[in-house]
């Protein structure tokens, strides 16, 4: 039996689909995820799911595939690891009952937001490299080629993690995202709004009112606002294994390290 055959046989849809954080009401009906719906217009059956608002449609792996833009190999394995189905367990070893705790169900929608930011800001990242990209050795870097640079390799990690890590993992992750401010700031309307405000405006170095770096709280570092206040001031990119600034590749890295800010 394939991997395909053996998710599809022993998950239902309206099951994954709560697991994943969708409120499923007693008549099979979900607001549909993929586009704005007010009022629950998403039926899903045990087999398949149909929205009659935008008319999607498809079975279990194309509903997770949806969910966490992967593709139909990536969600089958998904749905395999979460739902602890394997080729040496039998079917009813395999099916798992429906999540029902609040606290689950609220971690499974904020992973899914979490992922769906995470995805729309590497697909950014990733137009920025390619749009924004010097056309010669002369050219001054765009800021939006220096983040990309920079944070491609990082979001792209995180996104991997919450999409293939175990659930002790992901929830670390999900904490990390919220606690230090960092899914907000990913949000694609947020990163095009600052990166406006760099290209239009000059940056003066952040202070908190006792005139220490917001990155600095007395006792320890925030890296996430450390780095973005340096990034704003330095404009520096790693890649091919050396720095490059505007006057091109950094020769002596020593300056570097020892530089105090």
């Amino acid at each position: 039996m394939t991997l395909f055959e053996l998710v599809k046989q022993n998950i239902c849809v309206p099951d994954a689909a709560e697991h994943y954080g969708l409120q499923v009401n007693r008549n099979g009906m979900c607001s549909c995820p993929f586009h704005e719906d007010r009022h629950p217009s998403m039926k899903l059956n045990e087999r398949y799911f149909y929205c009659f608002g935008c008319g999607v449609t498809g079975d279990v792996i194309d509903l997770v595939a949806r969910l966490f833009d992967l593709s139909s190999y990536e969600a089958a394995q998904k749905l395999a690891q979460d739902f602890g189905i394997g080729p040496d367990k039998p079917p009813v070893a395999a099916a798992l009952p429906k999540p029902e705790r609040p606290l689950l169900k609220a971690y499974r929608q904020e992973e899914v937001r979490c992922l769906r930011v995470l995805c729309d800001y590497l697909h950014l990242l990733e137009s920025w490299k390619v749009q924004y990209a010097p056309k010669t050795a002369e050219d001054t870097l765009d800021d939006r080629f220096v983040e990309a640079c920079q944070m491609l390799d990082y979001v792209e990690y995180l996104a991997d993690l919450l999409i293939a890590a175990e659930l002790e993992q992901r929830v670390k992750i999900v904490e990390m995202l919220n606690k230090d401010g960092l899914i907000a700031r990913f949000g694609v309307g947020s990163r095009l709004e600052q990166a406006e405000k760099r290209r239009t405006m000059p940056m003066k170095n952040k202070t908190q009112l006792d005139g220490m770096p917001v990155w600095f709280d007395g006792k320890s570092i925030n890296e996430a606002l450390f780095c973005e206040e340096f990034l704003q001031t330095h404009k520096i990119i790693f890649t091919n294994g050396a720095f490059f600034t505007p006057e091109g590749r950094v020769t002596d890295e020593l300056p570097l390290r020892g530089e105090n800010f």
